[in-house]
């Protein structure tokens, strides 16, 4: 029982680390972006995100290769549920 206590220790240990980690990544993140005034409450980041001062407008490469891709796999999986069916 004693192994099992510390085990679970540990592993408690390792998931504060984990959560600090994950803290301190959002905080730098925060400041990167402009948002670290809006990180004390989740209704003032939800108005940061929304404010037009912060936002900007880029362009982006979009990939729309997924949609072809898509069809083709339906068209297949159709194709041989219906043959399926008609076996059956």
């Amino acid at each position: 029982m004693a192994r099992a206590v510390i085990g679970q220790e540990q592993a408690i240990r390792l998931i504060n680390i984990a959560v600090f980690a994950a803290e301190l990544y959002l905080k730098l993140l925060a400041e990167e972006t402009g948002l670290i005034s809006a990180a004390a409450k989740p209704q003032d980041l939800s108005a940061a995100l929304n404010d037009p001062a912060l936002a900007r407008k880029q362009t982006v490469a979009t990939d729309l290769a997924w949609i072809p891709a898509l069809l083709a796999l339906v068209c297949l999986v159709s194709m041989y549920a219906i043959q399926l069916i008609r076996r059956i």
